[in-house]
């Protein structure tokens, strides 16, 4: 674990056989206070691992800095609608489940820490050129008229509801909202 003379609180990864870099990230629990430190992704050179720390710690310092995750939009989505599930009617789970059917299709592959603004724009252009899907239990039939703009707005409205929830959570930024 040395460090790279030329780029303070990078590490060079001792334990690979071909040279990659790390940074590590130091963050408190503001519920408990208690301090941690996160070891970064691998890089192939110091000067991305480096620009990555300089981000990190600025983004920690505005009180942006999310501690990066695996898990996807769809991932969420599932937990969010399996939460909801205890508070809501069935037919409302219902409308929030095959809506968020059309949110998982598109761009459900998407991390939900990597997750931005554009992607959430090329949806609703996407949305507005699909064709009206009718989810029959898991079989799905694809009609000739175009989503409703009632049908677009819902949907909107279920991901930005898991969004909140996802922020309130800690585990998306609030530029999202």
């Amino acid at each position: 674990m040395a460090r790279t003379k030329k780029y303070p609180g990078v590490y060079e990864r001792n334990d690979t056989k071909t040279k990659s870099y790390y940074f590590m990230i130091s963050t408190t629990d503001p519920r408990t206070g208690k301090r941690s430190q996160k070891k970064s992704q691998s890089y192939s050179n110091p000067a991305d691992a480096y620009k990555d720390l300089i981000d990190s710690k600025d983004k920690l310092l505005k009180g942006k800095y999310i501690e990066p995750t695996k898990m996807t939009l769809k991932e969420w989505l599932q937990k969010w609608l399996s939460d909801k599930e205890l508070s809501l009617k069935k037919v409302t789970l219902n409308s929030y489940t095959n809506r968020a059917k059309h949110i998982i299709e598109s761009i459900g592959h998407i991390r939900l820490n990597e997750l931005t603004k554009d992607h959430i724009h090329d949806f609703y252009k996407e949305l507005k050129q699909k064709n009206k899907e009718i989810f029959n239990g898991k079989k799905k039939v694809v009609t000739d008229k175009k989503l409703s703009s009632r049908s677009i707005h819902d949907t909107h409205k279920v991901l930005k509801m898991a969004l909140i929830q996802a922020y309130k959570d800690e585990m998306s930024t609030p530029e999202l909202i």
